[in-house]
């Protein structure tokens, strides 16, 4: 389940969109996302088929777990890992900018943070610590390993939010709960923007761990978001959701509108 930028008469700003992950097909796309609409949507399908639905996939969007509970009992819902990771990267790029811009523009601190964020984001056992070379703004000659420790070193909050950013990293992508479970306990610990970052998954934690445990993820979803965005846009945009719905359908080769 996603949402993607709906026309301008829709009943809201955002389409509903919905995918079978498995055979990775489209389904439909629903005019409004809101939960009333959504549940009277999905009633029209029988108890059984509603039952059978085992998995739902998605982003941190709090009315798809709801969606669950009332419409699809027998399904566990699963946070998509790129959400989990996305979110925490704001999170920390928000401390980051918020200490830089605590300096001067002209400051080299400033221009330093500003340049290498990428740094930040690349898993730090992923760091070059063997080559070295000149960095703009930055004394010595460093390896990439040493640059971010000398960023780290410019705030201690920085370095508290980037070893939250770090270990969430890490955890998903060696599907590690436990490792998870030690920056979520702790959250309090730093950066109000880390902590709301933080918050985030720990209202969603049992779909976060789900994420872990299980391979689904919203990839396929993600896919078809893009060629639906690459439909309205060569088509200079639609006025009409009934048409932009229909093309849609055609486009992904549905033998019947819904």
């Amino acid at each position: 389940m996603d949402e993607v930028k709906s026309t301008k008469d829709a009943k809201g700003s955002m389409s509903f969109v919905f995918m079978d992950g498995i055979r990775c097909e489209f389904l439909d796309i629903l005019e409004s996302r809101t939960l009333y609409d959504l549940e009277n949507y999905f009633r029209r399908y029988t108890k059984k088929a509603r039952e059978s639905v085992k998995v739902i996939v998605t982003d941190m969007n709090y009315t798809y777990p709801k969606l669950a509970e009332s419409i699809f009992p027998n399904a566990i819902v699963v946070t998509d890992r790129f959400h989990i990771v996305n979110s925490v990267i704001r999170g920390f790029t928000r401390v980051r900018i918020r200490i830089m811009k605590s300096y001067a523009p002209s400051n080299m601190k400033y221009k330093a943070l500003k340049r290498y964020w990428r740094l930040f984001l690349k898993p730090n056992e992923k760091l070059d610590f063997k080559k070295y070379s000149n960095y703009i703004n930055i004394p010595g000659s460093q390896t990439e390993n040493s640059v971010v420790e000398y960023l780290l070193d410019i705030n201690e909050e920085l370095r508290e939010a980037y070893n939250q950013l770090q270990t969430v990293m890490s955890a998903v992508r060696y599907r590690d709960i436990a490792r998870l479970e030690t920056v979520l306990d702790g959250k309090d610990n730093g950066s109000e923007e880390m902590t709301k970052a933080l918050n985030a998954l720990v209202e969603n934690r049992e779909s976060v761990d789900n994420a872990l445990r299980y391979e689904f993820s919203n990839g396929p979803m993600e896919g078809i978001n893009n060629k639906i965005k690459v439909i309205k846009r060569v088509a200079y945009g639609f006025g009409c959701f009934t048409s932009f719905r229909v093309r849609i359908h055609l486009a992904f080769g549905l033998k019947k509108i819904a």
